[in-house]
């Protein structure tokens, strides 16, 4: 009964969601900008506050590899901002901020050659990763660096930091079984779609990630194509939390950085407000300031002084040396 009640509040959440959102998604869809004359890009999501990491992510990318900013619910000030100072190909602009899943498939139905997507805070220290991402096998649906594997069912789902998309490939699977990359609750599923996944095990008792009760973006679509014989290739295959050594490096816990209340959160937080301190451009800092709180990135280890110690000195030494010390840094 509980799962029920969950399951209904999930779809009047979403209900309302699509409602609100509905002009943004339409309005992205008839600006969206002509990419033609890319070669696999790569796209980067910007919200509202993550501008400065944005750059820090930007100088990490190869000269030569095609980067587009997807400006999803950033103000007219950070517009204007990102357009000025970052280092990217075009901009896809969408006024109110959409999931993540929602702009996923907004990018598949607009852009039907296989691309990339990389989360700002993923900073690929080793440039080769980039072209090595881009080498797609036609029964592949995405290349992935940082994998799930799921024991129960013996299979393996990439998580979103950084991907390739065999776009063609995920597009019949949206087409054949009428669904998207956003998130599903199994009992909304078409039967055909049931009895399918049920082909590789997943099932209302057994989910992609089986500490979630839900499928999360993009997991419905990776389990359709496993049934019709498709698969993942993972050019490496780095655990879900990085560590200092890893040369493609996802922080994390960064969409909100308010005063966090986890590891992962303070990880991200600790990035967001260090990296706003040393930026030199007074304005962005004053802004963010006033949105999202002057405290120091000092203040949060003091403050997160139990959860600083079970991250570990060297993730906060990573961050001083081969970020922000790296040359890298704004």
């Amino acid at each position: 009964m509980k799962y029920l009640i969950k399951v209904a509040y999930r779809q009047l959440k979403d209900l309302l969601y699509r409602i609100r959102t509905f002009s943004a998604r339409a309005r992205a869809l008839r600006t969206f900008p002509d990419l033609s004359a890319l070669n696999n890009p790569f796209f980067i999501v910007g919200i509202p506050g993550s501008l400065h990491v944005v750059e820090l992510c930007l100088k990490f990318v190869p000269s030569d590899v095609d980067i587009v900013l997807v400006a999803n619910g950033l103000d007219a000030w950070e517009l204007g901002w990102a357009r000025e100072h970052l280092k990217v190909k075009t901009t896809v602009v969408i006024e109110r901020m959409l999931d993540h899943g929602d702009v996923l498939d907004l990018l598949f139905d607009q852009y039907p050659r296989p691309f990339g997507i990389l989360d700002y805070d993923c900073f690929v220290l080793d440039p080769a990763y980039f072209y090595k991402m881009q080498a797609l096998d036609p029964k592949t649906l995405a290349n992935g660096l940082f994998v799930h594997k799921n024991e129960q069912l013996n299979l393996e789902f990439p998580e979103t930091f950084m991907l390739f998309f065999n776009s063609e490939v995920i597009r019949q699977i949206r087409r054949t079984y009428r669904v998207k990359s956003v998130h599903y609750n199994y009992l909304c599923l078409a039967p055909a779609v049931k009895r399918r996944l049920k082909t590789v095990g997943v099932d209302q008792a057994h989910h992609p990630e089986a500490y979630k009760d839900y499928f999360d973006t993009l997991r419905l679509i990776y389990s359709l194509g496993y049934a019709d014989g498709y698969r993942c290739n993972f050019p490496e295959k780095l655990a879900p939390i990085s560590k200092p050594g890893y040369k493609v490096y996802h922080v994390g816990g960064i969409s909100f950085p308010g005063l966090p209340k986890t590891k992962w959160g303070t990880r991200g937080v600790y990035l967001w407000r260090r990296l706003l301190e040393v930026h030199p451009d007074a304005e962005l800092r004053e802004r963010y300031w006033r949105r999202y709180g002057s405290f120091s990135a000092d203040d949060l280890l003091k403050l997160n002084a139990g959860l600083v110690e079970k991250i570990g000195s060297e993730y906060f030494d990573f961050v001083e040396t081969a970020l922000l010390g790296s040359n890298a840094a704004c």
